[in-house]
């Protein structure tokens, strides 16, 4: 019995530390990344003002731009690892996925993603418990209690959304949920019209592409999609989506 507890401890400090690790090689790694995404969005506005003279005069935008600054300022600067790591160490609770997380995660994502960054927390007081839902804050997936697997698949494409976008995310996510779609991307219908005019999944809102993956998880443990009514017959149009999680790399850094 005391050479599991010390097994366990063991092994529960060196996921911490690799969590530490992890993080401070992702933020050197993806430096040059996070500072080309500054450059190319200080451009930004110039782009859509000469596309659209009228743009100029769209405070709102303005202002929506100058908080995703913020927010790749943030990532350059590193506050999303050191948030993560100071989150990991004090909420001790926290933990790596287990196998049949990852088996998901490799279903969905293939290599898209680095299984030792993403972190469970299924003890998240800050508004899972009160609230009843679950956020993603980087790298970590915060519920309370265990997370049934259609949300956590959406979860997991908001971690996926992290990795190639940056920290934007959560502005963007939560522009999507108060939004006139918020999470309903049309259905089946909507999405072959999608494909048919050459659209992606990263065409549609960041809540939408959280709710087509669920939706594809469903129908493939035969149950009915949040959106629609769908078969299995039809899950090639969700496959054809899919293809944009997959066909994305590590290497595109957060």
């Amino acid at each position: 019995m005391n050479t599991q507890l010390l097994g366990g401890t063991l092994s529960f400090c060196l996921s911490k530390v690799e969590g530490v690790l992890l993080r401070s090689l992702d933020l050197i790694r993806w430096f040059p990344k996070r500072l080309w995404r500054i450059v190319n969005h200080l451009g930004s506005p110039f782009v859509r003002i000469w596309k659209n003279p009228r743009e100029l005069f769209n405070l709102s935008e303005h202002l929506y731009w100058l908080i995703e600054l913020l927010f790749y300022i943030f990532d350059l600067i590193g506050l999303s690892e050191i948030y993560e790591t100071f989150a990991d160490i004090v909420k001790f609770n926290t933990r790596p996925l287990n196998d049949n997380e990852k088996a998901l995660v490799r279903r969905f994502f293939g290599d898209s993603l680095n299984l030792k960054r993403i972190r469970i927390d299924e003890f998240a007081f800050g508004g899972p418990k009160s609230h009843d839902f679950a956020y993603v804050s980087f790298y970590t997936i915060n519920s309370w209690g265990e997370l049934n697997e259609d949300i956590f698949v959406h979860e997991l494409v908001h971690v996926w959304q992290y990795h190639q976008l940056g920290s934007v995310y959560i502005p963007r996510a939560l522009r999507a949920q108060f939004s006139h779609e918020g999470y309903d991307y049309g259905g089946l219908a909507n999405l072959v019209l999608a494909i048919r005019t050459g659209k992606k999944l990263s065409d549609f809102n960041l809540e939408q592409q959280g709710d087509i993956i669920a939706d594809y998880h469903r129908i493939l443990k035969g149950k009915n999609p949040r959106w629609g009514g769908t078969t299995r017959e039809d899950l090639w149009v969700y496959e054809h989506l899919i293809r944009d999680l997959k066909s994305s790399t590590t290497e595109v850094a957060a």
